[in-house]
Formats: C-alpha cells, structure tokens, sequence
C-alpha cells in the first residue's frame, strides 16, 4: 500500500524472495514491494523472523537395575511444544544409541533431535546403573580334584565357587556352605560369603584320616544346584614305626625271654590291614600264654593262634598294638639269637630285629643277676609278706611308676619260686603270674589290673596261684610241688701260704653250685667257656703255720664239651686252683638248667 494513494490497492505487488510465507516453522523470510501507482513508483523489502519456541526436556526411568537380560532405556519428554508440531529427542548412553543390558554405569543424556528447528531446549542429563541379578547359578572357581596328605590339612589352593546371576554376572553377598560327607574330614570355616567378585573360598579342609577319597560340596543360598570337590588322601610317609626288644644282651639256655613287639602308626593317617609277620628263630621254644596282643588308641589285632606270627591289624591315626612273646631257649641252632618282626603299610616293610647272645654262664647273680646279666629290681608293690593257703598278699600298684613298655617285677618270693611282672601299655597296666616249675617258668596270661591293688592268694591244696583285681582272673593251676637241693662235691686243693711257697698240706673243700650266691665272673660262659669263681678261707686251721692265713681259690676252670641230640649236655670240668696252679679236678655231665635250680614248694608258706 502507497500512503499517496491509499484507495489505490493495487499499485503494489509483494513478493517472498526467500523462505517460506507465509512463516509457519521458525526462520526467517525476504519480502520486496514493488509500486507502481499514478504519479510515482517504489519498492522496498523487508525480512520476516520467526523464532524456535522455546520448551523443556526431561528424562524418566533413570536409576540402577538389576540385571534381567533386558534393555533398559530412558525416556525424553519435551513440555511446551505446539500441537500439531512435536519436538523430537535424541537419547544417548555413554554416546551410543542402545539402550544398555549388561552390569555397569551409563551416562544418559537428551537433546532435541536437529530436525525439531521450531524449539529450542537445553539437553537433559541421567545416569543408568545396572547391578547382578539374583543368585541364578553356582559354579566351581578353578579345581574340583586336590591331593593331600590323609589327616592333615589340605595344602594349597582349596576348594572355591563362583555364584552368577541369569547374565553370568558375579553376584555378592551370597552366603555359601562348603559340607563334607561322613568320613570325609574335618572342614574349617565351612561358611562363607561371596565377595564383589561372586567368589566364595573354603577356609580349609583337613582331610580324613583314611587314605582314600575324600568329597565335600558347595551350595549357594538361593541357588539350585551343588558343587561337588574331591580330594585324594595319601597316606602319611614315614608313619609306621616297628620295635622289638627282649630288655636283655644275654640269655642263658634253658631260660626264658619275654619278648615286646610294637607296631605302631605315629603319623595322621588310619592304617588299615597292616600285615605284620614274626618268623620265629628255631632257637625259642613256645609254652602255653606265648602270644598276647594288646591293643591301643582304637588299633585292633587279632589272637595269635600259631608259633610264628601272622596276621592283619588295624591302626588309626596315633595307635598302636604291642605283641608279647614268651619263649624258652633251646639248645638248637647257634649262638647268637636274632628275632626280627615286619609290618607291611602303604608306603611298604618295616622290620626291627633284636639280638641276644645266648650263654651258659656269664657273671653269675650279683645284684639281681640270673646268671647271664643283672635284671630290673623288683618294684616295692608290697611289704615284706608271708603267702600261705589262709593269707592272701595285697600288692599295692601305681602305674606312674612303671617305665612304659617295660616289664617289672612287682613282688616276688624270696627265693624266686615264682613274681608278679607287670607292664605299663598306654594308659594301663597289665599284670602276669609267673611261676618256676622245676628249670621252667609257667606264666599266665597277661590281664589288665582294674584297680590300683590286686591281690595274690594261694589254693588249699597249694597247687594254684591266684591274682585277683585284674579285668580277667590271671592263674597259674596244676604246679606240682618241688624241691631241689644244690649239688655239693668235695674236692682237695693245695693251700698256699700268703707271702711264701706252696704248703705240702691239704684240706678238704668243698664247690657250691651257682644257687649259693654270690659268685662273679669276668667270663662269658659260651659252648666252648665256662668260669665263675670264689675265695674261701677254711673253717679249721689245726694244719696251718703259726702266724700264717692260708686262703684258698676254687675256680670252675672251662672246659665245656657238648653231647648232641635232644638231651644235650655239657662235660664240665671243676679244679681247684691254688697260686693259679690246678692241683686236682674232677668232671661230670650235666645239663645247663642243672647247673642253678632255683628251688621252693608252693605247698610251703612263701616269704615275699
């Protein structure tokens, strides 16, 4: 329109040199006018802006998910758009496009899409965290299969799960238990917690003390499903121990020996089906009650029914048996005893062999001796006593004061007719009779004493020995009386005058046997060597010079023959010696268990 000519609307023509017009859409837009009217002309142009409108931005389901497998995407919504003309978003995670699924944090961020030119809005900013899912799944976390030691902690690494949700994702805070089947050891810390790894890991597992295999599993709260672990328990190496002793260096012949045999596990594993086997050496001969077997700890043994030994035992962790041996010694073989036990375990043998020199005589009974070397004291189990068929003994005996494996005398009769011996295995004491029935020792049984006094008493007819007190009646029945007397001869010997010649006169003397002790010997008396020897001065002295001490040397001098067979004997010569100069001598046969005779009836009342 021209202001000149207002009536005149048709002078001018408009005209949209760019963009859209009418403007709808934000933008801009040139108009030019060109007039032309009655008296003038004109143009003129202009430029039409419409600007975005502005609106806001907000997001929705933001925040942390646990794990479902799913896609978890936010929401943009735009407040103060037009109708008709919607404003579009563009919604990132960590500046990608998908919506995230797997465990973790995403940054979320919304702006206007750049196509939505009629708004304007600032981006809108939120964060996405995924977490584990629940407890889905429970799974080994490296080994199922160990090897150990039987009865010892399991070393190294040991046994651990994993707990994963749906996703395979490591969940924490999982309470797992970790169970050993019966038999299977001993676990330590059982109970465990999952950490942010969704591991779990045993505190330790001591494995049973049977070698063989050992299970335990795993289960997770929550979860369907176990673990299962195994570990092999060997045995342990070096656990078997095997001893033997008689407690002596020297035997006579025709005497007994006690042998104590222990087999023993010192390590942490069960032993189970231990051959033991004990050949024995042709020189021992076997009597009644010759083995006895006493067990320990839980080990069992079987009775041994045979001369050798032969059998089976079992030994748990820290048990033992003890075999008991009584055996005479014959005259068979040589002389040097050897007795070896071995006892077959996982790892193989074990042997221990004792050996004994076997003498005919050798230091005669000074302190306790018995002819071939001293013996222990008797323990002080009673006071001096009298046994007869009306008065029993009561022995008074404290187990703390027997040296363990060692067999003791707790009492016995003055005259060595019979004893008490007792042994200390473990915890207990085991107590025998043992009795000398002519040149033989009977003994009883051994039985373990349930009360810290056993009473020794003696049958009517003397002819039975009784301990009473011990878990089993220990007896010694049917021991006929008997009586020896030591053979004395008479022999004539030069008497010497001490500082000066032999003397021309004689004098009747007279060779005691070995049971009037005491006698000594620097000697051992073997097959081929026999020597003991005794001063004496002679009761009378009408023949001897004035002022003079005559003292007289008897010496049984070696000279030992041995007659082969079953009733073996010795020829043995005796001469008397005087200024080491044999004067006279005389020989006669015998057999060595002649030789000393220990010698009392147990009809007779017994001093002990």
């Amino acid at each position: 329109m021209i202001s000149q000519e207002p009536a005149n609307n048709t002078a001018c023509t408009l005209t949209a040199s760019a963009g859209e017009y009418p403007r709808t859409n934000a933008g801009s837009t040139t108009l030019t006018a060109a007039c032309s009217g009655t008296n003038f002309t004109a143009t003129g142009s202009t430029t039409l802006i419409v600007s975005p409108k502005p609106v806001t931005i907000t997001l929705t389901g933001l925040g942390m998910f646990a794990y479902d497998g799913s896609p978890h995407a936010a929401t943009a919504v735009v407040t103060g758009d037009i109708a008709g003309f919607s404003a579009a978003t563009v919604v990132t995670y960590n500046g990608g496009s998908a919506a995230p699924i797997t465990l973790g944090s995403y940054a979320v961020n919304a702006a206007l899409d750049a196509a939505s030119t009629n708004y304007s809005a600032a981006p809108a900013n939120g964060t996405i965290t995924i977490v584990s899912g629940a407890a889905g799944a429970i799974s080994a976390n490296g080994s199922i299969a160990f090897s150990g030691t039987a009865g010892q902690l399991l070393v190294g690494a040991q046994p651990s799960v994993k707990v994963t949700d749906a996703g395979a994702n490591p969940v924490s805070g999982v309470t797992v238990t970790f169970a050993a089947t019966a038999g299977n050891g001993t676990l330590v810390a059982a109970t465990q917690t999952t950490d942010a790894n969704g591991i779990a890991t045993l505190g330790g597992w001591i494995l049973g003390a049977t070698p063989g295999t050992n299970t335990l599993t795993a289960t997770a709260a929550g979860v369907t499903g176990s673990v299962t672990f195994t570990a092999e328990g060997a045995a342990a190496a070096g656990a078997l121990q095997v001893t033997i002793t008689d407690y002596r260096d020297y035997v006579q012949f025709a005497h007994p020996l006690t042998y104590v045999m222990t087999i023993g596990n010192n390590g942490t594993s069960n032993m189970t089906g231990v051959a033991v086997s004990d050949v024995l050496p042709v020189e021992l001969t076997l009597g009644v009650n010759a083995w006895q077997c006493i067990a320990i700890n839980g080990a069992t043994c079987n009775a041994v029914t045979t001369r050798d030994l032969s059998g089976t035992v079992d030994l748990p962790a820290h048990s033992s048996v003890t075999y008991l041996l009584n055996a005479l010694v014959n005259d068979t073989g040589t002389d040097l005893l050897s007795n070896t036990i071995t006892a077959t375990g996982p790892a193989g043998p074990v042997s221990a062999t004792d050996t004994t020199e076997i003498v005919i005589f050798r230091n005669g009974f000074e302190e306790g001796g018995d002819g071939a070397q001293a013996v222990a004291p008797v323990l002080d189990g009673a006071s001096a006593s009298t046994l007869t068929t009306a008065q029993p003994v009561s022995l008074d005996i404290a187990g703390s004061a027997l040296a363990s494996l060692r067999i003791t005398p707790v009492a016995q009769a003055k005259d060595g007719a019979f004893r008490i011996e007792a042994i200390r295995v473990g915890k207990d004491v085991w107590l025998r009779l043992v009795a000398r029935n002519g040149a033989v020792d009977n003994f009883s049984a051994w039985s373990t004493l349930s009360a810290s006094e056993a009473t020794l008493t003696l049958s009517n007819d003397g002819k039975q020995l009784n301990l009473a007190g011990t878990a089993a009646l220990s007896k010694l029945d049917e021991l006929p009386p008997f009586r020896c007397k030591p053979e004395r001869r008479r022999v004539s010997c030069t008497s010497a005058t001490r500082g000066g010649a032999p003397s021309s006169s004689r004098r009747p003397g007279r060779i005691k046997s070995p049971c009037d002790a005491p006698y000594s010997s620097p000697t051992t008396l073997r097959h081929s060597q026999l020597g003991w020897q005794r001063s004496w001065r002679p009761a009378g002295r009408n023949n001897e010079s004035q002022g003079s001490e005559r003292v007289h040397a008897l010496q049984y001098v070696p000279r030992v023959k041995r007659t082969p067979g079953p009733d073996a004997s010795w020829d043995v010569a005796v001469a008397c010696v005087s200024d080491r100069e044999i004067t006279q001598s005389w020989s006669r046969r015998t057999k060595p268990e002649q030789m000393c005779e220990q010698c009392h009836s147990l009809a007779d009342p017994v001093s002990l």
